[in-house]
């Protein structure tokens, strides 16, 4: 498989879903940043300092684990069109965390991005999304062709088997009716049974569904 790195400069599709993506994420970290700029201005102390700083990597992670956990998507993400995905399972708790720790820090987000797509896999997932088992992929087109290429390779388990229960009868055709007549020739007429065989002249004997067998040639009557 090749990674994001190797195809993004002739995939207009890819490079799409990154540009969404990282303006998603200038939305996001804008949208975060707000209420904490609010706070400094009453508490001059905090400026932009390390206390700042702490508190943003906290608040951003608060912020993704929660929206996504909720909404499937930050609010950023939802503008652009934008979901997270689970390969497996539901989206818990675990797995979007796992794949937010790098964006308590803008150059961690960076590094997370940047080694996902030079490396193998699919190319619309960040590293840390390897790691969690998710991806992000567009609301508007989740199954297309080459939407998300990483899917088209996820095993799909065969159908499961019905096993009939002990109520169910296991052969394909029910049973016959009690009431039910088994169709039969209808027997020889008496002059026939009475005499031989009109094919060798050999003696009947009877075959047990009403008809009669000559016990010479086997011809049945």
């Amino acid at each position: 498989m090749t990674s994001a790195m190797d195809i993004i400069g002739s995939d207009e599709a890819l490079k799409d879903h990154w540009i969404k993506r990282i303006i998603a994420a200038i939305l996001d970290y804008v949208i975060i940043s707000i209420p904490l700029t609010i706070l400094s201005i009453f508490k001059l102390a905090w400026g932009f300092d390390i206390y700042y700083v702490g508190s943003l990597a906290v608040v951003a992670f608060l912020y993704f684990l929660l929206t996504e956990l909720t909404m499937g998507a930050s609010l950023g993400k939802k503008i652009l069109g934008l979901r997270v995905i689970a390969f497996s399972g539901d989206l818990d708790v675990g797995k979007v965390a796992i794949r937010n720790i790098s964006k308590i820090n803008g150059f961690l987000l960076l590094i997370d991005v940047i080694v996902g797509m030079m490396t193998e896999g699919d190319p619309k997932q960040k590293y840390l999304d390897r790691i969690a088992g998710t991806s992000v992929i567009l609301i508007s087109e989740p199954l297309s062709h080459g939407q998300h290429i990483y899917q088209e390779h996820q095993y799909t388990p065969p159908p499961q088997q019905q096993y009939p229960d002990e109520h169910t009868p296991v052969y394909d055709q029910p049973p016959p009716s009690p009431n039910s007549q088994v169709a039969s020739a209808p027997p020889p007429p008496p002059e026939q049974i009475a005499n031989k065989c009109s094919s060798c002249g050999g003696s009947f004997s009877m075959t047990g569904d009403g008809r009669y067998q000559c016990i010479r040639c086997g011809r049945i009557h």
